[in-house]
Parts: C-alpha cells; structure tokens; sequence
C-alpha cells in the first residue's frame, strides 16, 4: 500500500442526555467510526 492512498472516514458521536428536557452542553458522550480503505 503506497503512502497517501485515499480512503474514507465516517464517525459520528452522540451526547447523552443528562435529563429528559435539558440537552448537554458538555460532559459524557458515545461514539463511534468506522473507517474504508479499499485495495484493488
């Protein structure tokens, strides 16, 4: 595999709530990515 090959990078994250009305602004979160590099 050559140096620079492209490939591809998706991940999102999500915030947990801290209460059922309020949103976070800061604190815990889960995430996760996953990432594609394709050889032909």
């Amino acid at each position: 595999i050559a140096s620079a090959t492209p490939a591809e990078f998706k991940w999102k994250a999500t915030l947990e709530q801290v209460s059922a009305t309020a949103k976070p602004a800061n604190g815990n979160f889960s995430a996760s990515a996953e990432i594609i590099l394709q050889v032909n």
